[in-house]
């Protein structure tokens, strides 16, 4: 999984931010808002030869920030997979093209120095502090679940 954070770091040295917005419309990838279905944040095709990543209309910011950071991993480690038809046709296990997304995810939205400036808060505080779901926090520091990441108390 080296591969997934030298890919985010990579991105971020390469166009100075972690926006995944930015990033898309640097990688011209077209991200659109449509009314998904209950239950479907977003997800990334390719439509035409365009790359495509739809977001839920209403989803707070930060829900959205994080969704795209998600998609735009899918859109980097597996464009070549289309997800809709994966899950309605075939037996493959998505698990881990979700996990990776999720890692790309979280190294894109959290930066390292977030273990020195959460020193002594709990994980749940430092997914507040970087607008984040706690799952990717635990992704990006490895820790015991409930505890703070490692070196952040």
């Amino acid at each position: 999984m080296d591969y997934i954070r030298t890919l985010a770091a990579d991105l971020i040295a390469a166009f100075s931010t972690r926006d995944p917005f930015e990033l898309c419309d640097a990688l011209d990838i077209l991200v659109l808002k449509a009314d998904l279905p209950i239950g479907m944040n977003g997800f990334f095709t390719t439509l035409l030869g365009h790359r495509v990543i739809y977001l839920a209309l209403g989803l707070p910011r930060e829900r959205q920030r994080q969704i795209c950071a998600h998609e735009l991993g899918h859109a980097l480690l597996h464009q070549q997979m289309n997800r809709l038809f994966m899950e309605k046709s075939t037996h493959l296990a998505q698990g881990r093209y979700e996990r990776e997304a999720d890692l790309f995810a979280a190294c894109l939205l959290i930066d390292d120095n977030m273990l020195k400036e959460g020193e002594g808060r709990t994980i749940e505080e430092l997914s507040c502090l970087a607008g984040v779901d706690r799952r990717l926090m635990e992704l990006r520091f490895p820790a015991t679940p409930g505890a703070a990441p490692a070196g952040a108390g």
